[in-house]
């Protein structure tokens, strides 16, 4: 038999312990070091006063599953709720009529962030993504930590440096994500106060559930809106970027290693399955034609 008070200590030890381990899986540097310590100190405890009985195991699994919960209901809370709406401007100052250009994609900050991947994740419709929110967010914390850094932002800021000199005085460019700042429902929304018409240009191969969103959301907006919005094709329907992408490969390998080189195009499971492949079949094509064999 387990005494009561006893019953309760091992099941609020388990708790603690569930909630350690969540703690070191999404937390980094020192404090991520803080709760390693922690939880090892609360696992020995444990250990030391478990008994290979049924009702121990019991107790100390319904521990780990109700901190588990616990843990995530504190992230939850933790998290930056995005409200994805787009409200009218209502104010009466003059707005510019030159055009702003809103380059927007996924997006992913250039090292690992907590707040970033929690508002990602609890910010998702899908209620498994919110239920194993703290194993996503260590699978992001490894990834960052086996690659290093991210380039997407660095990349991003180049192309609209690009961009702005292509189009001249006439543009002023901006650049959003869906997934880290500055957010895409907050760049409109800010912009929306300063300019009278906004082109936003998907920087991405196809549409994506988010996309959908954004634009229904513009869509309900521009029945009573003030501000005129349009958005640019996606990247599947250019023919200059498959091009490009040849042209890019071959720089890369040189002309006389194309038979020694191996391409892989890859999809992404988040985006339109069928826009992909158009996309990817006009790449094959290309590089069929250029000497690339197809496996």
């Amino acid at each position: 038999m387990i005494l009561i008070n006893d019953r309760f200590f091992l099941l609020f030890k388990s708790l603690l312990l569930s909630l350690l381990i969540m703690g070191l899986m999404v937390f980094d540097g020192n404090i991520e070091r803080v709760f390693i310590v922690a939880a090892t100190l609360m696992i020995i405890s444990v250990i030391r006063n478990f008994k290979l009985k049924i009702n121990y195991t019991f107790l100390i699994f319904i521990g780990l599953i109700i901190g588990y919960i616990l843990g995530n209901f504190l992230l939850y809370y933790s998290a930056d709720i995005n409200n994805n709406s787009i409200g009218r401007n209502d104010g009466d100052d003059e707005r510019l009529k030159k055009p702003a250009v809103i380059i927007f994609m996924d997006g992913e900050p250039g090292a690992f962030d907590l707040s970033s991947a929690l508002n990602n994740i609890y910010n998702d419709d899908s209620i498994i993504r919110k239920i194993n929110a703290p194993i996503e967010v260590f699978q992001s914390k490894v990834a960052y930590e086996n690659v290093g850094s991210s380039k997407n932002t660095e990349l991003c800021n180049r192309i609209r440096d690009d961009l702005k000199l292509r189009l001249g005085m006439d543009y002023d460019v901006y650049i959003a994500y869906f997934n880290t700042e500055p957010l895409v429902y907050e760049e409109i929304n800010r912009l929306g106060e300063k300019y009278e018409k906004l082109i936003l240009v998907p920087l991405m191969l196809s549409e994506s559930e988010k996309y959908k969103e954004l634009v229904k959301t513009i869509e309900d907006y521009s029945l009573n809106g003030n501000v005129e919005m349009k958005i640019t094709p996606f990247l599947w329907r250019s023919k200059k970027l498959s091009k490009e992408l040849l042209k890019k490969t071959i720089e890369k390998t040189g002309k006389d290693n194309i038979d020694d080189t191996g391409v892989i195009l890859l999809m992404s499971e988040k985006h339109n399955f069928y826009e992909q492949g158009i996309f990817c079949n006009e790449v094959i094509r290309r590089m069929e034609e250029s000497g690339f064999e197809k496996d």
